[in-house]
């Protein structure tokens, strides 16, 4: 289009058709996408269920008695394959003189999506023959009700070439993305929580630098705290209530929230040969899972900073 300006407006009607389980190892998909000369896209999706989650199988691990509770994982043979019915509307314009903005929304509706649910129970003789007795957290895959997801994304990528000098190498990436979700029919509860792995709040941004032989990037990766597994339950149906209530010590699990800083930098040498240093995790930041609220936390990791440097060599080098 004239002045360098493209406009998209996309309507994609996305519809997630469940396939039987078949002999892989973990979940797969097949996907497709058609495009016309307009730039609209209709997607599809074809999605299995995971062979592990359908086989029934017990793996234990040592409780020890009166303190820590062992772990007991079971496989659910009777999970449906989920489906989804997704809408996506986005708009996209290019910058000059190199750059592109875009916003969009969505919304899927999900029928039969598969959770993670877990209870504690007390096994007086062990759950397996090689197992202690003592109490078990039991974790299993199951299939809630339905469940919604909607959210609003948007994007900015510019190269700052418009500017005077050496400042004509700075260029900016960032991207920033909010998710509704809220799942219903999950059982033992009356309650409508977030979906599985579903932070409220996600964002990346990074500061670039491209001029010369010299590149640089600066990497800021945020993901909100969110729910990892089900483990809460206020009696409905017969259920045990948790005690402690939602917040508690013995509620849902949940991913900390964690921001990331990661940096890459190289400079081009000569005949195809250039130098590389980056670093991850600069900021050493926490890993980990809590029950119900933060303070009750059951795991923190921490890996330390990750720093390398090298050559790396490619045949096909400028002349």
């Amino acid at each position: 289009m004239s002045n360098g300006r493209k406009f998209l407006l996309a309507l994609v009607a996305i519809v997630v058709l469940g396939l039987p389980a078949l002999a892989q190892e973990r979940k797969g998909a097949i996907t497709g996408t058609v495009k016309d000369s307009g730039n609209s896209a209709l997607q599809g999706a074809l999605v299995d269920t995971d062979i592990a989650q359908a086989v029934s199988f017990v793996n234990p691990s040592g409780s020890t008695p009166g303190s820590t509770p062992g772990t007991v994982s079971l496989s659910n043979p009777s999970l449906k394959a989920e489906t989804a019915d997704n809408i996506d509307l986005l708009f996209e314009r290019t910058l000059k003189p190199s750059g592109m903005i875009s916003a969009g929304v969505f919304y899927k509706n999900l029928t039969d999506p598969i959770v993670s649910q877990s209870f504690r129970e007390f096994f007086p003789n062990g759950p397996a023959p090689s197992a202690q007795p003592g109490p078990y957290i039991v974790s299993q895959s199951i299939n809630a009700g339905s469940a919604t997801v909607a959210g609003f994304e948007a994007a900015y990528l510019q190269h700052l070439s418009f500017l005077r000098g050496w400042l004509g190498g700075f260029g900016i990436s960032a991207n920033y993305g909010y998710t509704y979700s809220r799942a219903t029919s999950i059982p033992g509860r009356s309650d409508h929580p977030r979906l599985l792995r579903s932070a409220p709040n996600t964002w990346n941004v990074s500061p670039t630098y491209d001029r010369g032989r010299l590149s640089m990037r600066l990497g800021l990766s945020y993901n909100q705290a969110n729910i990892f597994a089900y483990q809460f339950q206020d009696g409905t149906g017969g259920s045990t209530a948790t005690a402690g209530g939602l917040n508690g010590p013995n509620s849902d699990n949940y991913l900390y929230s964690h921001l990331e800083i990661d940096a890459q930098g190289s400079v081009r040498l000569a005949r195809g040969l250039s130098f590389v240093v980056y670093g991850l995790d600069l900021n050493n930041e926490v890993f980990g899972f809590y029950n119900g609220s933060p303070q009750y936390f059951n795991q923190r990791e921490y890996y330390r900073p990750t720093v390398a440097a090298g050559f790396r060599w490619s045949p096909l080098h400028e002349k």
